[in-house]
């Protein structure tokens, strides 16, 4: 578990997909990958309008999940998902905390849009972190473009927010 002192960056992702729920990521990272993971990879999930592939395929977007937070990596089961270490950024997992919004191509609902900043802005200030260092997942290096977002942008939005 890592010390809130070594938590140093937040990095963003997308599950690049349509829809999608805690259950059913945590499904895809711990049955489908080779080799399987212990759990979901990120410590927290923003829901989008379509928690199941039923609702994303009947077009019946759920108001309710678009913009719920919902927490991720819990392998102790304790309910505290920011002392797991993620397996969502290789290299960085140890001092990080991973978010992912359900969403691809940078489809992000303004809910959606709303609760990552709240989320990191209140996660900065818990464990001192300056906005400079919540970083998309291509910014690690990863030869990737999600989260798909312009994370300069984002950074400036997260300013505004103080």
């Amino acid at each position: 578990m890592p010390a809130p002192e070594l938590i140093t960056h937040l990095i963003l992702h997308t599950t690049a997909g349509s829809w999608g729920s805690v259950e059913s990521i945590r499904r895809q990272h711990t049955t489908e990958r080779n080799p399987p993971w212990a759990d979901i990879g990120y410590h927290y999930l923003v829901g989008n309008p379509f928690p199941t592939f039923e609702t994303w395929k009947h077009k019946r977007p759920s108001i309710e999940n678009d913009g719920k937070l919902f927490p991720g990596r819990d392998l102790d089961h304790d309910g505290d998902v920011d002392e797991e270490i993620g397996a969502h950024a290789i290299g960085w997992n140890g001092r990080s905390i991973g978010i992912a919004y359900v969403g691809e191509g940078g489809h992000i609902t303004g809910a959606q849009l709303h609760e990552m900043l709240s989320l990191c802005r209140d996660l900065c200030h818990r464990y001192r972190i300056p906005f400079k260092n919540v970083i998309g997942h291509y910014e690690t290096g990863a030869n990737k473009t999600c989260p798909d977002l312009d994370m300069d942008h984002f950074r400036e939005l997260l300013g505004l927010l103080q």
